[in-house]
């Protein structure tokens, strides 16, 4: 280790350190020199040899596949098509549920597209009721009833306009139609003839609504037989002369509307005769006892005659002419009870219950020479099987679930829209599907 430090020029100072290699002899010098000459040719060996394999090593390095994964990139990867992003499952399987949803919900709609573009013919709405297979729903229908205007339900449009809601008459409470106008009062009649699509009334988003106006301020009217009455007793459900039925109760109302055979009336126009007074003279002559009618008229004097056969045709023809004013018809009446006040016999209705409100008969009293009219108040009340017009009762006006709406002036080529819909959720639910099962499928 001497030696290798006296070779190198750094140790200069070491030299004069060590002095004892001052009196060293020229043959150890060269000895010397000779070993420090081998000692940096093997120094400038080694460092040869270091240099060369770190050359070796950095090309090595440069020509290794992990160098040249990260300096170059293969042309061919760069055309290959990149992996798309999969997409989670349950959001596939949320768009086929709600693609599926609003199919099933559209589904009358798309189906009434291809629907019978002309008509069926259903013929009168009294005929149809008692064949109901004829009144399958989502059809292009024609039928005929007359409407009732009185108990129409005006509905105003989500957009604009206005729907007339009514039923038929003769339908049961079961068929209605709903017919579409711009204005709100119109003054246009309603046609018998009603042509649209029938739908279910259930199926009516405002459906509720409608029955529960009807409830409340409609009241269905049961005209009767008197031979089904007589027939019946209480807490029977019977049916009326519409076919719709009710059940008897004691508290149910009953209007009994009567004309009796031999009692007629004779009225004047009160914009012609100022009083009562001057239109009884024109009574005098008749020769058949009268007297004025208990229950007032706003547009005619009124008197009651009790006559029959040739007078009643002479007294036709002198006071039923319409260009005098006058008037001849038989007497009406109505009263109202009970149902457990009511007594049906085999010719006659009598009605138990004590009303002074209740119209008068009348009767004939002499009075010295002259024979008048007076009005009697009898009870009870009995009224001949022949003088019964109507007898009448109402229940709450309740639409059926099973009753059905004529949508009229809907055609089935309006509905072209809900093809559209119908294919692109179609699209919806096929994509997903094929996406669910290239999932499952590992691709």
């Amino acid at each position: 280790m001497t030696e290798e430090k006296k070779d190198h020029p750094g140790n200069e100072e070491a030299q004069q350190e060590h002095p004892s290699t001052a009196g060293e002899s020229p043959a150890d010098v060269d000895a010397s020199k000779d070993e420090g000459s081998e000692n940096l040719g093997l120094e400038a060996a080694w460092h040869a040899a270091g240099d060369q394999s770190e050359t070796l090593a950095a090309n090595a390095d440069a020509t290794s596949p992990a160098k040249q994964d990260i300096d170059e990139v293969d042309p061919d990867l760069m055309h290959l098509p990149r992996r798309r992003r999969r997409r989670h499952p349950v959001i596939s399987a949320l768009v086929i549920v709600l693609a599926g949803y609003l199919m099933v919900f559209n589904g009358s709609d798309f189906a009434y597209f291809f629907a019978s573009s002309p008509p069926i013919d259903l013929g009168e709405v009294t005929e149809v009721i008692e064949q109901p297979e004829k009144l399958r729903v989502n059809r292009y229908v024609s039928l005929r009833g007359a409407p009732d205007r009185k108990h129409a339900l005006l509905i105003q449009g989500r957009i604009s306009g206005y729907d007339s809601f009514f039923r038929l008459r003769g339908g049961r409470e079961r068929v209605f139609v709903q017919r579409h106008r711009t204005k709100r009062s119109s003054g246009r009649a309603i046609s018998a003839v009603h042509t649209g699509r029938l739908v279910r009334f259930a199926s009516l988003s405002y459906h509720q609504s409608i029955r529960d106006y009807f409830a409340k301020n409609t009241s269905v009217a049961h005209d009767f037989d008197f031979d089904t009455l007589q027939k019946a007793k209480t807490g029977d459900t019977v049916m009326d002369k519409s076919g719709l039925q009710l059940k008897l109760e004691d508290s149910k109302l009953f209007w009994i509307n009567v004309t009796y055979p031999d009692e007629w009336l004779i009225q004047f126009s009160k914009q012609i005769y100022p009083d009562q007074a001057t239109a009884a003279k024109e009574l005098e002559g008749i020769n058949v006892p009268f007297a004025a009618e208990e229950e007032p008229s706003k547009m005619f004097w009124r008197f009651v005659v009790i006559t029959a056969g040739k007078d009643a045709k002479q007294l036709m023809a002198r006071f039923g002419a319409a260009k005098k004013n006058t008037g001849f018809l038989r007497r009406q009446v109505s009263y109202s009870a009970r149902y457990d006040q009511l007594r049906f016999e085999k010719d006659a209705l009598v009605i138990t219950a004590k009303d002074e409100t209740f119209p008068s008969r009348y009767g004939a009293r002499k009075e010295g020479e002259t024979t008048r009219l007076v009005p009697l108040k009898v009870t009870p009340v009995r009224i001949p099987k022949v003088a019964v017009l109507y007898t009448t009762a109402s229940s709450k006006f309740n639409i059926p679930d099973d009753a059905v709406v004529l949508i009229a002036g809907t055609v089935p080529k309006d509905k072209w829209l809900y093809l559209l819909l119908y294919l692109l959720l179609g699209g919806f639910v096929v994509f997903n599907v094929m996406a669910l099962i290239n999932r499952a499928r590992g691709r």
